[in-house]
């Protein structure tokens, strides 16, 4: 894909979650999805935005307007939907084996699927996203799903010229460090950049002209080769 993965930091979040059977690392931007809500008006049925559980929790409460009003929006939580499952956007999953094999081997996991590609499929999937497809997947299964949430370090990659105090902040949009777990956003240019600022021990001091130089060398290099249609 479009993202650099940091192994040595990846690894350590593995290890503290492998005597649970079921298990999802990454980071879902808590955001709920209530499927055919659209004559609800709320938020395109998604509900509960936000970057972190407290962030998304007000929002999943909060009612927008006065009810009976124009542009009226309910709660996300008066209309069934339920967090963290199904959630409508997120990154960076790792599933364990348990929970792979469940996906693999559900007849329900089935069944989704076919509606899914079906007349219905644009109320089913909250547009179209793969994120939605895996959290109603495990949303089937009669078993808790251990989440650890990543959300922090993982971030699209960017040049800024306040790069070094951003590179830990938490923002969505930073360059990366040797904190960073995984990178994203780096379709055009980046991967380089990325590997060299994720470098231990301690990765190497941000350097705003380097950012620059690197992503505009990949991104030539990329528009120069071959494309070849699929």
């Amino acid at each position: 894909d479009d993202s650099a993965v940091n192994l040595r930091r990846l690894i350590p979040y593995l290890e503290r979650v492998r005597c649970y059977p079921h298990v999802l690392v990454g980071g879902i931007h808590w955001a709920g999805f209530v499927p055919r809500a659209h004559w609800s008006g709320v938020r395109g049925d998604r509900c509960g935005w936000g970057w972190n559980a407290f962030s998304a929790l007000n929002d999943y409460q909060r009612e927008e307007g006065a009810p009976g009003a124009q542009g009226f929006k309910p709660a996300c939580d008066s209309l069934g939907s339920l967090l963290p499952f199904p959630f409508a956007a997120g990154a960076g999953y790792v599933l364990s084996g348990a929970a792979m094999r469940f996906v693999g081997s559900s007849p329900a996991v089935r069944r989704w699927v076919e509606e899914a590609a079906g007349p219905e499929r644009e109320a089913l999937q909250w547009q179209k996203f793969e994120d939605t497809t895996t959290s109603y997947w495990l949303l089937f299964g009669d078993f808790r799903v251990k989440y650890l949430d990543i959300n922090r370090w993982m971030h699209n990659g960017a040049c800024r010229s306040n790069g070094q105090s951003l590179r830990t902040s938490g923002d969505l949009i930073r360059p990366a460090s040797n904190k960073s777990v995984i990178v994203h956003d780096l379709k055009a240019s980046g991967f380089a950049f990325a590997w060299e600022q994720m470098s231990p021990p301690l990765g190497v001091p941000y350097d705003h002209e380097r950012c620059i130089s690197l992503r505009k060398s990949e991104a030539r290099q990329r528009r120069s080769e071959p494309q070849h249609e699929v």
